[in-house]
């Protein structure tokens, strides 16, 4: 199901090829695992939402450091970005986005270190768990 999803998806940073992404989710980060994929991209390239949906909360945590949670329109998927420099001007919480609409711009905050990147999180959810 993962790999179909995929298929469907834009890539989540302006101008990257689908092909050009490593898949490091679940790889092994010192004790635990990083259920992430990070793309190292140049600080402030547009993060694209990679489907239509939802923004369901804009937040800012010591890990994920500047962060979007997006739905799909079914609200089965939910789509995290995290470590954005900042926000796209008039994003906010209930928001409808389109593929390729920017939800925010590659940044080094919370955990991500020195090294600009985007960290988009696949993850299968259900409305509850907004």
């Amino acid at each position: 199901e993962l790999a179909a999803l995929a298929r469907w998806l834009a890539p989540p940073i302006a101008g990257l090829a689908a092909d050009d992404v490593r898949d490091t989710f679940a790889a092994a980060r010192g004790e635990h695992r990083h259920e992430a994929t990070d793309i190292v991209a140049s600080r402030g390239t547009p993060v694209l939402a990679v489907d239509d949906g939802t923004i369901a909360k804009l937040f800012t945590s010591d890990a994920g450091g500047v962060t979007v949670y997006q739905f799909d329109r079914t609200r089965t998927w939910c789509f995290y970005y995290a470590h954005l420099d900042h926000y796209a001007a008039d994003l906010r919480e209930g928001a409808v986005v389109w593929r390729g609409d920017p939800l925010g711009y590659v940044g080094t905050t919370g955990n991500a270190g020195e090294t600009p990147r985007a960290w988009p999180r696949r993850g299968l959810s259900s409305s509850s768990r907004a």
